[in-house]
């Protein structure tokens, strides 16, 4: 649903609007978390929220990825992949042992996530605007 809806989400709006969605998607699943009681359909609910948002930013992220490097496009994919499988691996079993033991702490962590998320997405937009005014400036 993520990736049909990216598809047309794209015609309307840029990448850092997309990714910014997402990040407000997923906010939005860790404040479900928090604010409900466990039951079977409001962790589905936020799952679902999540993987939607998932689906908006996954391709968005490849594609700003794998952008610089269009000579090298399955090199840079695969070393990404093994990247992703370690860091999962590896903090995902931390998660799992110490920090996300239950629904509030589930939501804790798709709050910290999105916040984390919202950061790299901050940081990289004023660069990208530092360095175009900057441009700008020299011209």
């Amino acid at each position: 649903m993520g990736s049909v809806s990216l598809n047309i989400l794209n015609r309307y709006f840029s990448n850092s609007w997309i990714l910014f969605l997402a990040i407000v998607l997923s906010a939005m699943a860790g404040l479900w978390l928090l604010m409900v009681e466990m039951t079977v359909f409001n962790l589905l609910l936020a799952f679902t929220v999540l993987t939607i948002a998932q689906g908006l930013s996954f391709p968005i992220s490849i594609a700003l990825l794998l952008g610089p490097h269009k000579t090298q496009a399955g090199s840079v994919s695969a070393l990404s992949g093994s990247i992703q499988m370690v860091i999962a691996g590896v903090f995902g079993g931390f998660l799992v042992e110490y920090w996300v033991t239950s629904q509030v702490s589930l939501g804790r962590f798709y709050l910290f996530s999105a916040l984390l998320m919202a950061a790299v997405l901050l940081v990289s937009q004023i660069r990208r605007y530092s360095v175009d005014a900057q441009a700008v400036d020299t011209q």
